[in-house]
């Protein structure tokens, strides 16, 4: 992959008990980036 232009750096730290909606927010995070 590359990427051109400006970019930025977003470093999340979540646990496996974090959840959203009855789904566990890495997942969500995950399926959104694909």
């Amino acid at each position: 992959m590359h990427i051109t232009g400006e970019a930025k750096l977003l470093r999340i730290f979540l646990g496996e008990s974090d959840i959203s909606h009855h789904i566990p927010v890495y997942e969500k995070i995950v399926t959104e980036a694909r």
